[in-house]
């Protein structure tokens, strides 16, 4: 339109051509627009890369603490039943202390977050009111979960030496150095100033960009092509810097966080399985080391084993267990290997991370 209207007004197309009567102005202008905008989205992005490691990190840490607690208490020496609650409380305070994590991460007071607990109900409930009432709920867990693994070795039901039992802590304490980083995502937003000032300059320039595209094009229809695609360039990349700034907010393009407290509750649920606790036992018909490596003059005759661990389907459209496949000397032979399927359904009883606190 503005380029319709100059080129049938003379007073507005000798307005429009003293405007700019060299464009390198406006080159300066867009380079700068450039940098601010590409600046922004590179911190945005650095920023949801940082938020999605060091999430992962807690959960590493939270499957590691329960996985040795689990293996620790194996050799106790304690009565089944004390052994079995201590299990029991270790995995919904691991849960529990995921979930609220999570929670603190998608901001105080999110009402629209909620987190399936294993069982939070099976706590007692003055505990859980005084999770309630606590601002730092996830620094009250961790304390939980330590005094219940000193208390647990005091009472026998951890019977590993003290060297080995030290890892839990610091298991603990590498949850609360990836936790803090997580939350300084959160907590520290983007430089106000910083932002701003790109936003204002955004609008500078979109407002100057039809003005100059009139005096570097002939036609109306070119003018407005040109001015579309460079604001659209520029807005959508501070766009994406927006959507990238907050890894754990409640945008779409945010990552899942119930999807992440559902796979972690079925991580630890697995480590109460049968087939977690039951280890791993050499098999009467297994080969010798010395025979499987074979003779040292003839290195072709050893043996190599690889077994198929997920279910396939043949080309009846039949599904195939698992097998294991043994190839020696060109021979392969199929041998089925029945494995007992372990289905872990979602816990019975959940609560929402927002309703603990």
């Amino acid at each position: 339109s503005l380029k319709y209207l100059a080129d049938h007004s003379e007073t507005l197309n000798h307005f429009l051509n003293n405007i700019l009567l060299n464009n390198s102005a406006y080159s300066s202008f867009s380079v700068l627009m450039g940098f601010l905008v590409v600046f922004r989205t590179q911190l945005s992005y650095g920023r949801f890369w940082d938020g999605c490691k060091f999430l992962k990190d807690m959960q590493a840490e939270v499957f590691n603490t329960g996985s040795n607690l689990i293996a620790f208490s194996k050799t106790s020496k304690a009565e089944q039943q004390r052994v079995d609650n201590f299990r029991e409380t270790i995995l919904r305070l691991l849960s529990l202390l995921h979930g609220v994590s999570l929670a603190q991460l998608h901001g105080k007071g999110a009402h629209d977050f909620s987190a399936e607990i294993i069982d939070v109900e099976g706590l007692d409930s003055d505990s859980l009111h005084f999770l309630h009432e606590e601002e730092c709920k996830v620094e009250l867990i961790v304390q939980w979960f330590q005094s219940l693994t000193v208390e647990a070795q005091a009472e026998g039901v951890l019977t590993i030496a003290p060297p080995i039992l030290s890892r839990i802590f610091q298991n603990m304490s590498n949850f609360l150095s990836a936790y803090n980083s997580a939350y300084r995502v959160t907590e520290v937003p983007y430089p106000f100033p910083y932002m701003q000032t790109t936003e204002m300059l955004l609008l500078f320039h979109w407002l100057v960009t039809p003005a100059v595209m009139c005096t570097f094009t002939s036609l109306p229809v070119w003018t407005g092509t040109f001015s579309f695609l460079v604001a659209l360039i520029y807005l959508s990349l501070n766009k994406i810097a927006t959507e990238l700034e907050d890894p754990f907010g409640r945008d779409v393009n945010d990552l899942n966080l119930d999807e992440m407290q559902a796979e972690m509750n079925k991580r630890l649920l697995m480590l109460m399985s049968k087939g977690a606790n039951t280890s791993p036992k050499l098999s009467t018909t297994a080969t010798p080391i010395v025979q499987i490596l074979g003779d040292k003059d003839h290195p072709h005759r050893a043996v190599t084993q690889s077994i198929q661990l997920w279910d396939s389907d043949d080309q009846d459209g039949n599904t195939q267990g698992p097998t294991t496949s043994l190839v020696k000397s060109g021979e392969e032979i199929i041998i089925q290997t029945p494995v007992e399927e372990v289905v872990i359904d979602r816990p019975k009883f959940a609560k929402p991370a927002d309703e603990v606190g």
